[in-house]
């Protein structure tokens, strides 16, 4: 895991996040794999508080599951979301603490990546990875700057 400012793209070695050296922009913690796409997600005008891949403990028997979860700072409008690579999916998520609603939700982009035991998952993972920024490379970057505008985000 590492740091990456959402502004200039400086990356840091820390896993907790700081003031970047350049802009002075808070740092997010992303997985090394994941670089490339937040980028992308970043260039689009979306703003990533993190983003990791980790395995999924809920996951019994002999196949293992990854999951993979770029998490957003807001709720953006199910059209940019249109035409997501297979295994990926938006979903909204509350911080609930006391079972009361703290905060405003957001979106999570999340991949679950199932395999057998004996199989090995980075060829999987890389290749949701790589789907995820086919998609994106697909993905105007001012069209999406433009309608994140729009809807208020």
């Amino acid at each position: 895991m590492m740091t990456m400012c959402p502004s200039c793209y400086e990356l840091y070695a820390e896993i907790w996040a700081k003031p970047c050296c350049r802009c002075a922009d808070k740092t997010v913690p992303v997985e090394a794999r994941l670089i490339n796409a937040v980028q992308m997600l970043l260039d689009r005008g979306f703003r990533v508080i993190n983003a990791t891949c980790y395995p999924d403990k809920e996951q019994q028997g002999e196949r293992e599951a990854m999951q993979i979860e770029i998490r957003f700072g807001k709720v953006y409008p199910q059209a940019l979301f249109d035409g997501l690579p297979p295994d990926w999916e938006v979903t909204d998520e509350y911080l609930i603490i006391n079972d009361q609603t703290v905060d405003e939700p957001v979106d999570i982009l999340t991949c679950e990546i199932e395999y057998q035991l004996d199989e090995s998952i980075n060829i999987q993972r890389e290749l949701a990875i790589s789907n995820l920024e086919t998609w994106l490379e697909g993905k105007d970057p001012q069209a999406c700057k433009s309608l994140i505008a729009l809807s208020g985000c």
